[in-house]
């Protein structure tokens, strides 16, 4: 939205989005128009600049070339950045049509500067999204803050890393609670609302109401709380504590994006309560994006372990594998974790050679996600192809219990249904692949795609 920020003490007033793009003069004067009637000068008096190609007047900032609007009314060159802080102009000295103004000189334009004494108004687009991480970074860095955002937040609930859900049909409800509801519950079973700064945040609304996960199963070294009864807690929630992983096919991609983020920063917290280096107990800050040692000051910040996940393919075949500990059926692409001083390029090299017995040609990164199990990952999913003629596999049983070859035909059926049998080899055996919300299966999933639409005739 296009927000006003006023130096001079007024209260940041919300206006309608100007489309970016190029646009007519006609557009921009009537945009500039609305904003001279929204907000009348106190004192001074507005800059001026030519429209540019226009040979007409408009109130405006200096001119600009693009950037982050830091510099303006100050006399000096500024820069306008869009919402996404992407600069899309079209460059210096850049031709633009008749009667249009290029996207970085509009952009320009959607600032007006308004010298009041020493103070002065300027206009700027700010994202959602861009508030929102500002608002969740301060939350971070100040314990005031964000124990004041804890008034109007609201709590997820945990139990020995156990999410609370309630049952509705064939899916999982997440229940969330006030604070004045957690401390009800934690009076009702002899504890304080001192258990509350167990508490860590896990986000927040585009509204900025605060989020966070709290654990009542768990002992933490900063708190006399013991551990409160499961079965108990249960019935008074009406609802019960489920291990994430059973539950995890059965939440919506909102909630189960947020027990991912609470269950990994409460599994950490309760792995670093002392520090390495002292053995003192080490004391979190109210959001729990961090842990300080107080005799030495070192700071501990939550981990993820880099892990490389590769759909390998000759071309026509994709290869799969499992490992003993699979559900019966199940396959998926190699994966392995990235050893010290290894690249990317060069752990999926590694962990293929190592667990299949092959060397691949070329690798094309696709996308990444965080994987909580069974410690906090980054999954960093690739596609790979092998050398022509080496499709040979030889398989490390060390690491793999079975690892095969399969067609288009096969992996796009298995991708239709939960599962089903194939026939290789003069035998008949299970299949399926990992469910929707596993990046394995979009990785299967484009796979199957690219080589469909690579067999359509032209």
């Amino acid at each position: 939205m296009l927000t006003i920020c006023d130096c001079g003490g007024q209260k940041p007033t919300p206006h309608p989005r100007v489309p970016l793009g190029l646009v007519s003069e006609h557009q921009v004067r009537k945009e500039l128009g609305k904003i001279n009637r929204a907000i009348p000068p106190r004192e001074g008096t507005f800059k001026k600049v030519l429209v540019p190609g226009a040979g007409t007047e408009a109130a405006a900032a200096p001119t600009v070339r693009g950037g982050t609007g830091a510099e303006v009314g100050r006399g000096a060159p500024s820069r306008a950045a869009g919402p996404a802080g992407q600069h899309e102009g079209t460059g210096r000295g850049a031709a633009s049509p008749a009667g249009k103004v290029p996207r970085d000189l509009t952009m320009s334009l959607y600032c007006r500067i308004a010298f009041r004494g020493k103070s002065f108004c300027c206009y700027r687009l700010l994202s959602t999204y861009v508030t929102k991480t500002r608002y969740l970074f301060e939350l971070k860095e100040d314990d005031d803050a964000c124990k004041k955002a804890q008034q109007t937040g609201t709590f997820y609930l945990f139990h020995s890393l156990a999410p609370l859900l309630q049952t509705s049909e064939h899916r999982y409800l997440v229940p969330r609670f006030s604070l004045s509801e957690l401390e009800r519950l934690l009076s009702k079973f002899g504890q304080n609302a001192q258990r509350i700064e167990d508490s860590v945040l896990i986000g927040c609304s585009e509204q900025h109401e605060a989020w966070f996960a709290l654990d009542l199963g768990l002992n933490s070294s900063s708190s006399t709380h013991a551990s409160l009864p499961k079965s108990e807690m249960e019935t008074e929630l009406k609802g019960s504590f489920i291990e994430l992983r059973k539950a995890l096919f059965q939440l919506n991609p909102v909630d189960s994006s947020l027990l991912f983020t609470a269950q990994s920063l409460l599994h950490w917290h309760d792995g670093h309560q002392f520090c390495s280096r002292s053995g003192q107990p080490t004391k979190k800050n109210m959001a729990g994006s961090k842990r300080v040692c107080p005799s030495n000051k070192i700071i501990y910040y939550p981990q993820m372990a880099p892990v490389v996940i590769t759909l390998v393919s000759d071309g026509t075949r994709c290869l799969l594998a499992r490992q003993s500990s699979f559900p019966k059926g199940l396959y998926s692409a190699l994966a392995g974790f990235c050893d010290m001083g290894e690249s990317v390029e060069e752990a999926v090299r590694r962990e293929v050679a190592e667990e299949v017995g092959l060397e691949l040609e070329r690798l094309q990164y696709s996308a990444s996600q965080h994987w909580p199990f069974p410690n906090s990952s980054l999954m960093i999913a690739c596609h790979a192809t092998v050398k022509p003629g080496q499709t040979e596999i030889q398989v490390n049983l060390r690491e793999l219990e079975a690892a095969a070859w399969f067609s288009y035909a096969e992996v796009a059926a298995a991708l239709k249904r939960k599962g089903t049998y194939i026939q290789q080899q003069n035998q008949s055996f299970p299949f399926s692949v990992p469910p929707k919300l596993a990046i394995a299966h979009q990785l299967i999933k484009e796979w199957v795609e690219k080589h469909a639409c690579s067999s359509l005739p032209d």
